[in-house]
């Protein structure tokens, strides 16, 4: 836990490793494959929290969806969406720069198109293999960016109740995104390309008021993501009260939640 930040002392910065590290992902979703963070649960104060050093890249990373193909469904569209909210947290992130858009969106291109077919029918290996690499892609676009709002809350939320990370990334991703557009125009050009990704047919007018934007963009994102069984409430989590105030100081405390826009 010394390597991990705490509201009252700085982290221990990790100086190295004695191992090579080999990267083997069992599931799309993380990217550790590609990044250079590590998260870790606190089961005494029940938080989540990310670290992040150089010596945690990999040496080495092999992508084989083979390994992937008896990946259960549910599992399928959680870790799916944790790799999907880190490449539109990316994408949209208050320093996101030309090389972590170039990886964020091509994450979001590919998992876009391939998560549901891939949690429809798993047995795919194409599928598989598309989602595979918009994780790792996604992995790539965060080590420039890191994450934000979205796995902020998710961290918190999943460290309290003991939450599978993915699925509380894909209740928040929603919420996330009416609250950035609705508070800022300053990615709505980004979160109208991502949209369009979604639902092709969906007219985009930026004409409209800014909250009717962030309503129908955030309505867009969370029906996709209820096709692949995401929860859109708290609620419906079996979570009937839960602790608001402790959740969103847990949230600001996530240093990756500076990047938000």
């Amino acid at each position: 836990w010394d390597f991990f930040n705490d509201p009252i002392r700085r982290a221990k910065p990790i100086s190295g490793r004695s191992v090579p590290l080999i990267a083997i992902p069992t599931t799309s979703g993380s990217g550790s494959e590609s990044t250079p963070f590590a998260v870790v649960k606190s089961k005494k104060q029940n938080i989540k929290k990310g670290t992040c050093s150089r010596f945690l890249y990999p040496d080495v990373s092999l992508i084989d969806p083979m390994v992937l193909m008896h990946m259960p469904k549910r599992l399928t569209a959680w870790t799916g969406c944790d790799a999907l909210g880190q490449a539109l947290e990316s994408y949209t992130s208050g320093i996101s720069n030309s090389l972590s858009d170039m990886f964020a969106f091509q994450a979001l291109k590919l998992l876009i198109e391939y998560l549901p077919k891939a949690y429809r029918d798993g047995t795919d290996l194409t599928y598989r293999k598309n989602v595979a690499i918009g994780t790792a892609l996604s992995g790539m676009a965060i080590s420039y960016t890191e994450t934000n709002l979205a796995h902020a809350m998710a961290e918190a939320l999943g460290g309290e109740h003991d939450l599978h990370h993915g699925l509380t990334v894909g209740l928040f991703s929603p919420i996330a995104m009416r609250f950035n557009i609705e508070r800022s125009n300053e990615m709505l050009n980004k979160y109208s390309q991502v949209i369009s990704l979604i639902d092709r047919h969906y007219k985009i007018d930026l004409r409209k008021k800014q909250s009717v934007i962030a309503k129908e963009y955030s309505n867009i994102l969370g029906n996709f993501l209820r096709n692949l069984g995401i929860p859109s409430t708290i609620k419906e989590l079996n979570i009937l009260d839960p602790d608001t105030d402790k959740l969103a100081r847990t949230a600001m405390n996530m240093g990756s939640i500076k990047a938000n826009i």
